[in-house]
């Protein structure tokens, strides 16, 4: 029995508590308290701290001859437990995570087709998101209170036919409800830092993609983030610590042609900043793949180099305006990610035939560390890595062989196969510390 159930209890046990204790003798002063506390409005459920009455009504005072003051005490006493069981209740249902760092470890999500919410990496595993619709992409809110999910309405997968909607539910399977329409290739979104919306990269690349808001506390029609009449948005998230700012990579027509940037923009007044020149190409694949650091400090992206045949991973601090390739001359690596504390950066390597992921600090001061073992390159397979939200631990991912791992993010190694997991997991619970 939780301390909301037994708020619950007493809710309604009380009323006939009261009179049991004070039969056969009720002082005068009853109906008049009864009467004020009817004319007071209760606050709501989640408003626990005197939730009963005010406390005016409480210390008011009739005349009478004889004061009744065991049975005062005893309601004194039921009221204290009853308001220790709210408090206790409200603040257990109040504690969140915060939206960036370090967090304690929750469930977690996997599946394509249907969604399953596992209880952590040693618990078991529920179905929670089934039947004929394919449904994917599952993840949790930053609060951790809600889920989030992709499904197919129509078309064929990976074609410009195909439509994908998105979706919110409990963690739990329950209540779910569409957040938007059918979307054109939604291929990436970020929560917000209160976790009341996310904001969705949707449309055909380089036939308009933009930048939208879904509301998930009320589901309606997306907010389009004006972004000017030339300028399109891929991999936007929100920037961190404070959130108030979106980072995406831009593109747009100059007169030397399209030309990509890093850029943000404020999602309630669209007002555009560029962090980055506007000059990279489509032959360079310039400033693709921007991650910013849940500190807001950093922000990781990747090129193609030319000369060296190969993806070079450069780190930009947003304090300095310094530009570090983070990839040393001879390697190819792309797609970094931070830890959740913002220290190092998870990303893959790329040889003639292998794929591997690795764990670096941002600033080079440590050995880069593998994780799990090289794979077999296969094509439009990949293989991924994402960090735990404590950033103890490292899930590598192979899509080709359907294998999932788990490293120790300081140790590296082949790790733990995860055999309940087929290289399907989305999403990762953030909890309060």
């Amino acid at each position: 029995m939780t301390a909301f159930d037994r708020s619950e209890r007493f809710e309604h046990e009380l009323p006939d508590i009261l009179t049991a204790i004070a039969a056969p003798r009720v002082p005068d002063y009853v109906d008049d308290l009864l009467a004020r506390a009817a004319a007071t409005r209760q606050r709501p459920r989640r408003t626990f701290p005197e939730r009963w009455l005010g406390m005016d009504a409480i210390a008011y005072r009739g005349s009478v001859a004889a004061f009744p003051w065991r049975p005062l005490i005893a309601a004194a006493l039921l009221l204290a437990l009853l308001a220790g069981a709210l408090l206790l209740a409200g603040s257990q249902q109040r504690r969140v995570p915060p939206p960036f760092g370090p967090a304690k470890n929750g469930a977690i999500a996997f599946g394509e087709g249907d969604i399953y919410v596992r209880d952590g990496i040693d618990g078991t595993s529920t179905l929670v998101i089934g039947g004929p619709t394919f449904d994917f992409a599952a993840s949790f809110t930053r609060d951790g209170q809600r889920l989030t999910f992709l499904r197919r309405v129509s078309g064929s997968p990976g074609t410009p036919t195909e439509r994908l909607q998105l979706f919110v539910a409990d963690p739990d399977g329950s209540n779910v409800q569409p957040v938007s329409g059918p979307l054109v290739t939604p291929d990436w979104s970020d929560m917000a830092p209160d976790s009341s919306s996310v904001v969705i990269a949707a449309g055909q690349p380089g036939a308009g993609q933009q930048l939208f808001i879904a509301d998930l506390d009320h589901p309606g029609p997306l907010h389009h983030i004006d972004l000017g009449p030339n300028l399109e948005a891929e991999t936007p998230n929100f920037l961190g610590p404070s959130g108030a700012e979106i980072v995406f990579r831009g593109t747009t027509v100059t007169p030397q042609g399209v030309r990509h940037g890093i850029f943000t923009v404020d999602p309630g007044v669209h007002r555009v900043k560029a962090l980055t020149p506007t000059d990279g190409t489509d032959a360079n694949s310039g400033y693709t793949y921007p991650q910013p650091s849940p500190d807001g400090r950093y922000v990781a992206y990747w090129t193609w180099d030319e000369q060296l045949h190969g993806l070079r991973i450069h780190v930009l601090d947003l304090h300095t305006g310094e530009d570090r390739t983070l990839t040393d001359v001879g390697r190819s690596e792309g797609w970094a990610t931070f830890s959740p504390d913002s220290s190092r950066i998870i990303f893959q390597n790329y040889t003639t035939e292998r794929d591997q992921v690795f764990v670096v600090p941002v600033d080079g001061g440590g050995p880069r560390l593998a994780m799990g073992p090289m794979y077999r390159a296969v094509d439009n397979q990949a293989v991924g890595g994402i960090f735990s939200p404590d950033g103890k631990s490292v899930i590598v991912f192979d899509t080709a062989t359907k294998e999932s791992r788990i490293v120790d993010a300081a140790k590296g190694g082949n790790g733990e196969i995860l055999p309940w997991s087929a290289a399907d997991i989305s999403g990762w619970q953030r909890l309060a510390p």
